[in-house]
């Protein structure tokens, strides 16, 4: 049987509003790269809103009103807007088609022009059939039989083909349904002979092939080779589309007849048609798919469309499938509601529980809170007596290294002092004999002499300073440097000689840093009065780098 894919408007007679400034035209744009998926989303969106389309056809259509009105003066200029607008209106308002129509007949019958008279008529034609008044379009076509001008032959075929196409969808006998196929084959085959269009014979010719089973990959392959050659914006696509989802339908290829399906109604919607059938189909596909959303609203597109363009047919042709897609819609919204409530209800007694949880655990964290803040406290009362404790353990460990280095300078001092009176003993001793032996020689005064001569008195002074200053840079080797560093330059005491020795000054304050702190001791040390030993002491106070009470405790603290 022949395919009813070319029952469709036979032509686009508008050129395509292809803009890529929303996501529909850079669909249209890139439709060759987009899987079926992504086409059928971007569809989505142009189904719930095609009013910028229907309007920028409406524009286009104004737009011609307005050039006729601008030649009305002219019968023929205004014959061709008059033609431009009807076919303008083909698939959009069919009111419109019939009302051009009459129009084009008045003025080629007030011209006179045969050839135009033709076309009118021929135009006429296909506003009866737009009508779906079979009958009255056949009588015209008819009374036409054999009077076709050249020029009007290819729009002659064009008219029966699609006539015939379109009776033999609605008759009921089979008979009549391959007879009324046979002659809109037959007009092709005769359209193929006139038509000047290469994509377009393309097209009639895969329709002619797609009723051989055996020339059926190659009809496929040949529209497929086609489409892939045209720009994306010819104003062919969404008719080569339709016919490439019939074909591949008819060579059991579904995911391909719904990819093309759906970039026919991509291009359709777009072009601000409303009469057409690759939407309707698509639907019914999603609806065998259980896409029962996208199937209802795609459906009701098509009713909406069918009514505004005022296309009988196109209503008749939704109205056995849309109470099925609508009934099954429904059932799906109330399978919905009823989840929706049983999701509400859960959703209200786990909002309690959500409640009761928030509640316990508030007043958990508010223990917790309490809990924390306690040993919190505890905690800060601890470090305290740690820190307390580490300063007292500080102080003993200071007290220790104090005690330590009291006891090292003891012992060094003991040994000395043990060494030291150890050999004075030894010497007095041999003094004694000596002068023990002048005394028994009964030289008296070579006794006094002896008596009376204070050398061997300086030079054990002499001898014991010199012991203790070796014992003591000893043990505290950097002494006089630490010392100088906390005196003004100016201040600042060297040592004589290249012998390590200390002059008074230094050994007043090495007395000091020995824990010898009464003037009067330290005179009695070293020999001399308790005066100087106070202005020595006053006069590096003066010459302190630090404060002058804080001196001698720095000086105590010397390593």
């Amino acid at each position: 049987m022949l395919c009813s894919a070319g029952w469709q408007p036979i032509r686009a007679l508008t050129p395509s509003p292809f803009s890529q400034e929303s996501e529909a035209g850079r669909a249209l744009a890139s439709w060759k790269r987009l899987s079926t998926q992504e086409l059928i989303a971007v569809l989505d969106g142009i189904v719930t809103d095609t009013a910028p389309y229907i309007l920028r056809r409406q524009q286009r259509i104004d737009s011609l009103s307005r050039k006729l009105n601008e030649v009305a003066a002219s019968d023929s200029a205004s014959f061709l807007y008059a033609l431009k607008l009807l076919r303008a209106n083909i698939g959009f308002n069919t009111r419109e088609v019939v009302r051009y129509a009459q129009i084009c007949t008045e003025l080629a019958q007030k011209m006179g022009d045969p050839q135009r008279q033709q076309q009118a008529t021929l135009a006429k034609v296909r506003a009866l059939i737009q009508r779906g008044q079979y009958d009255q379009a056949e009588q015209l076509l008819l009374a036409q039989y054999g009077k076709v001008l050249a020029d009007n032959l290819r729009d002659y075929y064009e008219a029966a083909v699609e006539l015939y196409g379109w009776k033999g969808q609605y008759v009921t006998s089979e008979k009549e349904q391959m007879r009324y196929y046979l002659q809109s084959r037959c007009y092709r085959d005769s359209l193929l002979m006139v038509e000047h269009d290469p994509v377009w014979r393309v097209h009639q010719r895969c329709l002619l092939m797609s009723v051989d089973s055996v020339q059926l990959p190659e009809a496929v392959g040949l529209i497929r080779s086609v489409l892939d050659t045209l720009p994306v914006s010819h104003p062919h696509i969404r008719h080569l589309s339709y016919t490439a989802s019939y074909l591949y339908s008819q060579a059991h290829r579904p995911d391909s007849a719904e990819y093309y399906l759906a970039v026919s109604a991509l291009h359709d919607l777009t072009e601000g048609v409303r009469e057409y059938v690759s939407l309707r189909d698509l639907a019914l596909r999603l609806f065998q798919q259980r896409d029962l959303s996208r199937a209802y609203h795609y459906l009701h597109r098509c009713v909406q469309d069918a009514n505004a363009s005022e296309v009988p047919l196109r209503m008749l042709q939704c109205s056995p499938e849309f109470p099925v897609i609508l009934d099954a819609y429904q059932q799906k919204i109330d399978a919905q509601s009823r989840d929706l409530r049983l999701r509400l209800l859960a959703f209200v007694l786990l909002s309690a529980v959500l409640v009761v949880l928030l509640v316990y655990v508030y007043y958990v964290t508010v223990r917790l809170r309490q809990s924390r803040r306690k040993l919190w406290e505890k905690r800060k009362l601890l470090e305290e007596n740690n820190r307390k404790l580490n300063e007292v353990l500080d102080q003993e460990q200071e007290a220790n290294l104090q005690l330590r280095e009291s006891n090292r300078i003891k012992e060094a001092y003991i040994t000395q002092y043990m060494t030291e009176c150890s050999a004075f003993i030894d010497k007095i001793m041999a003094y004694r004999k000596g002068l023990l032996g002048v005394a028994q020689g009964k030289k008296v005064a070579e006794l006094l002499s002896l008596l009376r001569d204070t050398e061997v008195e300086k030079q054990e002074l002499d001898n014991f300073y010199n012991h203790f200053d070796h014992t003591f840079l000893q043990l505290f080797p950097c002494f006089v440097e630490q010392l100088n560093a906390l005196l003004q330059p100016d201040a600042r005491i060297l040592p004589h000689g290249d012998q390590p020795r200390l002059n008074t000054d230094l050994r007043v304050f090495a007395l000091i840093r020995l824990g010898i702190t009464d003037s009067a001791t330290i005179a009695s040390f070293l020999h001399c009065s308790v005066k100087t030993v106070y202005n020595c002491r006053a006069r590096l106070r003066s010459k302190a780098l630090c404060e002058r009470n804080d001196f001698e405790e720095q000086i105590k603290q010397l390593k």
